[in-house]
């Protein structure tokens, strides 16, 4: 009776609803708990509320239930116990969603027949909001994970998989993340190889507990392509901390290598560029610290990019002392600065540069820092000198070939007149001597204009070949009893081939004259060496030279003493005529114009290199030529008679009384004429009795190469001589070309002129 009690007293007082049914299903009886729990689903709960419960119940899949599927019902059909059967309907109260969990018991007669159903009803409720919160959060979990561009996986302590993301399960070639539960590295796309590495890493971080961060590590995934990975792994710990496996994550880097890689290619083929400039190319910060240094900059400074880069400008480049004011012009302003043709004086060597700074600036306005480029110009200044001079020179040459044209009217006057005086037998020796003294005179003023030819490039002789180690030996023994028996005279001649077209006394001249001028500078004594050697001059040479030079052998020629040498500031003038560092009286100023004149002629080149106090350097570049023999000259000869009618076409009055006076005792008879034009005309009046024209070549109206042309015209074969003190060799090649049959320099001797007619007439003939 006490048991029946209690069992009473617990069925009432239980938390879990209880119902039983007789074999038709109706209700019998019902606990508080079930009187509660199904209040909120109708009004009024009692023994026939059975249809109206069910019409408002789902099953677990959100499904109206149906009659025959009700736990207790479904169990006293079957005669089998249905266990725990989840339930909801919505409280009539809350309109919150009620969960039940059902167990129906059948319970059997004496005859083996159900004869009642006990059910049990369990309000599961908050189980079920807490299970929908986990899976909500989970679901969250797997959405945030499978919208990461990250691989996320973990595994347990065996290393197996437990769980990824839907970029891992891809990689790995799993249809869905759920797939790769229960599986190992070696179950996977990549390699054995690349499997034990991983596994290496795993083992590591769950064995001693510390994460490894930015493996870089290359992956075999599901589509046969090789990926690298930025790998990151950390110890999976449980809520006690231990560590029950590990958790890894991982992104694609083969895009951003490769992007690295072409950056750093183009970083380096940048570097290249910038190191490949002749240039030196700078840059600096705001505060003028040193980020970038090119090889020339570190050839130039003697400091490596390294000892450079951090560098303070004022520090490392100390050769231009001006550069930080101007980087900071460049910043304050924000515009180019440059300057030109700085002088540095690096111990005797002079360089000029020229610095240009550009102001950096990055994507907006502000700026970052500047860019220096230093350019050493040192090689364009000499040559702008040395063009300067060049051209200086050519004007010079103009003007001293105009003046040597005059000279050479007043001087033909002189020394012809001079020359046919002292033919007459009848004066004294006293008036013989003095008229001697004049054509010496004339002579040497002859010699003075010559070198002005030669300096104005004017028409020379015609070229023959030269020995000049012959040349240089008869100079040298000259030279050994002219100069100071203390300057020492050696001799150096290495080139074979030695051989030059030109004019040999003209060129030993010239030699003894630079020789003569290397003694004076040695007063007290000193050497004098004399070298010759074979040098080509390629095309690149002989384009940047100021000389008109071609490529080809040459033969180089050095004269070098050990004087005073010659002050910088003088250097440059020295092959200008008329300028001497002599006393007055010692010295024309015409040697080294007319050796610069002459070489150039002779489409060479003179260079001269001077050290204050260490002495002088000439280097003469002739162009050589093989195979040929020195020709001696011949030497002045006879007065050479003729006969026929001479027509002279000359405007200086002296020169053709002169000219009428000496072929008249010569045997022709003379016409004159004061200009071309009156030649000309006087021509075509007397032509069929005129046998020979000499004309001059500056005359008004009509000059001598006019005067050639319209004579021609009337007869080609007329024979003419043109005759002046001045003519550039081109025009004079031309007219040659034209047919013209002699040339004449003035002032001339009679000799000369009547040697140079027989020839033309007898060629004639």
């Amino acid at each position: 009776m006490g048991r029946l009690k209690l069992s009473k007293k617990l069925y009432e007082n239980i938390n879990i609803g209880m119902t039983i049914r007789d074999k038709k299903g109706r209700i019998k009886a019902s606990n508080r708990a079930a009187e509660e729990l199904f209040s909120e689903l109708i009004p009024r709960f009692n023994v026939s509320s059975d249809e109206e419960i069910i019409s408002r119940m789902f099953d677990e899949k959100g499904n109206p239930f149906e009659r025959s599927h009700y736990p207790p019902f479904e169990a006293l059909a079957l005669g089998v116990i249905i266990k725990d059967r989840e339930l909801s309907f919505y409280s009539l109260r809350d309109e919150r969603k009620v969960w039940l969990r059902v167990t129906s018991i059948p319970l059997y007669g004496r005859l083996g027949k159900v004869r009642t159903v006990f059910s049990l009803f369990t309000d599961i409720s908050e189980r079920k909001r807490i299970e929908e919160e986990l899976q909500e959060k989970r679901k969250l979990l797997s959405l945030v994970l499978d919208n990461i561009p990250q691989f996320v996986f973990w595994k347990d302590r065996e290393l197996v998989y437990r769980g990824c993301n839907s970029n891992f399960a891809k990689a790995a070639g799993m249809d869905v993340p759920e797939n790769i539960n229960g599986k190992s590295d070696f179950d996977l796309a990549w390699s054995r190889e690349q499997a034990e590495a991983f596994r290496r890493d795993d083992r590591f971080v769950m064995d001693t507990g510390i994460a490894k961060y930015h493996i870089e590590e290359p992956q075999l995934q599901s589509d046969g392509r090789n990926r690298w990975l930025d790998t990151n792994k950390v110890p999976l710990k449980n809520e006690e901390g231990q560590i029950i496996g590990v958790l890894g994550t991982f992104e694609d880097i083969t895009e951003r290598l490769r992007l690295q890689e072409e950056l750093k290619q183009f970083r380096n083929y940048l570097q290249k560029i910038i190191n490949s400039m002749p240039s030196e190319i700078i840059c600096v910060d705001r505060v003028g610290a040193i980020t970038l240094w090119n090889r020339e900059a570190a050839l130039r400074n003697g400091l490596s990019e390294v000892q450079a880069l951090q560098g303070r400008l004022e520090e490392e480049v100390v050769r231009f002392p001006q550069l930080p004011s101007m980087v900071n012009e460049v910043l304050e302003k924000g515009r180019m600065v440059r300057k030109e043709r700085i002088l540095i004086e690096e111990g005797k060597r002079e360089t000029y540069s020229d610095i240009t700074i550009f102001p950096l600036t990055g994507e907006g306005t502000d700026s970052l820092g500047a860019v220096i480029r230093i350019d050493d110009v040192t090689a364009n200044v000499k040559m702008q000198e040395q063009l300067f001079q060049s051209q200086k020179m050519d004007a010079l040459g103009q003007l001293s070939g105009g003046m040597a044209h005059d000279f050479n009217n007043i001087l033909g006057g002189i020394f012809g007149a001079s020359e046919l005086l002292l033919q007459d037998e009848d004066l004294d020796e006293v008036k013989k001597s003095y008229l001697s003294i004049i054509k010496e005179a004339s002579e040497r003023a002859r010699d003075v204009i010559m070198k002005l030819l030669t300096f104005s490039r004017s028409e020379r002789e015609e070229l023959a070949p030269v020995n000049v180690h012959s040349l240089i030996g008869d100079l040298v023994a000259i030279l050994r009893t002219t100069l100071d028996k203390r300057v020492k005279i050696s001799t150096n001649l290495d080139s074979e081939e030695c051989t030059i077209l030109g004019n040999g006394s003209e060129l030993q001249t010239v030699l003894m004259n630079m020789a003569i001028n290397a003694g004076h500078a040695m007063p007290e004594g000193g050497e004098l060496a004399i070298s010759t050697s074979p040098v080509y001059l390629d095309e690149t040479y002989c384009r940047n030279s100021t000389f008109d030079l071609e490529k080809g052998d040459f033969l180089l020629i050095k004269m070098e003493d050990t004087g005073s040498g010659i002050p910088k500031e003088i250097l440059s003038r020295i092959f200008d005529p008329f300028f001497t560092t002599k006393e007055r009286g010692k010295g024309t100023g015409l040697g080294l114009s007319a050796a610069y004149g002459l070489i150039k002629q002779l489409k060479g080149a003179i260079t001269v290199y001077s050290e204050w106090g260490k002495g002088t350097q000439f280097c003469l570049y002739l162009p050589l030529v093989s195979d040929q023999e020195l020709v001696e000259k011949n030497v002045e000869g006879e007065l050479i008679r003729g006969g026929g009618t001479i027509l002279i076409a000359e405007d200086e009055k002296s020169i053709r009384i002169l000219m009428e006076a000496l072929l008249s005792d010569l045997g022709y008879d003379v016409l004159v004429a004061e200009d071309g034009m009156d030649g000309l005309n006087l021509y075509k009046e007397r032509k069929e009795e005129i046998v020979l024209v000499i004309t001059d070549m500056i005359m008004p109206r009509m000059n001598g190469a006019d005067l050639f042309r319209a004579l021609r015209d009337i007869d080609g074969n007329l024979p003419i001589i043109l005759a002046s003190g001045f003519t550039h060799e081109e025009e004079l090649e031309k007219l040659r070309g034209e047919g013209l049959n002699g040339f004449i320099n003035k002032p001339y001797n009679g000799a000369a002129l009547s040697q140079l007619i027989d020839r033309v007439l007898n060629e004639k003939v």
